[in-house]
């Protein structure tokens, strides 16, 4: 084998792995750009979803923390049904803390 056919031999592997390259860059960038067009999507999902685990959970403490109280039955079932209107409203976004109020909250919890 003469040192022409060894040339032209690793060429051609160095062009195959400069094409792999290129077409990996290129699905990444493709990747890449995806995602960032879709990234308001997926920060209203995880907004959604965050208002929905923190809605459920506040309507399960309070109506255990009703159930457990002094309270005449009937002022019971008026709190639940509160309860229940305002977790619904954050839920659908009706209702919304406003940033000024989670700033103080923030604030004078400490941390």
């Amino acid at each position: 084998m003469n040192t022409q056919q060894k040339s032209n031999g690793l060429k051609y592997v160095l062009f195959g792995c400069l094409g792999t390259i290129l077409l990996v860059m290129v699905a990444f960038c493709g990747g890449a750009i995806y995602i960032y067009s879709i990234s308001d999507q997926l920060i209203e999902q995880g907004a959604q979803k965050l208002r929905e685990v923190g809605s459920d959970l506040a309507q399960e403490t309070f109506g255990q923390l009703i159930d457990e109280s002094l309270l005449p039955e009937d002022q019971k079932v008026g709190m639940k049904a509160e309860i229940q209107r305002v977790t619904d409203g954050v839920k659908s976004g009706e209702i919304v803390v406003p940033e000024k109020l989670l700033r103080l909250f923030k604030y004078r919890v400490g941390t």
